[in-house]
């Protein structure tokens, strides 16, 4: 009879580990399922961040052409009025 309960005991134990076997592989799926999750966010934001910069640097750049385009139209209309007024002063 004492052999019959170490068997029950072993099998106990085995039952007890295949659970806590299942378990630690399902929290281990869920835990790198979060980690890739973070990784992802981290890596979208990352981009996110540089394309913001970029962009940024883009807007500064393009105030300054806009800016020098503006002063020429404005050198441009100076002459035009200028003109048309010694034009019409000859005639």
């Amino acid at each position: 009879m004492r052999g019959n309960d170490d068997v029950r005991f072993y099998v106990v134990l085995l039952i007890i580990q295949v659970i806590l076997s299942i378990i630690y592989g399902v929290y281990i799926i869920i835990d790198e399922r979060k980690k890739w999750q973070e990784r992802e966010f981290f890596k979208y934001t990352l981009r996110y961040e540089m394309d913001y910069f970029l962009y940024i640097d883009m807007v500064k750049k393009m105030r300054i052409v806009l800016f020098k385009k503006k002063m020429q139209l404005f050198l441009l209309s100076i002459l035009v009025l200028l003109r048309r007024m010694f034009v019409w002063k000859k005639n």
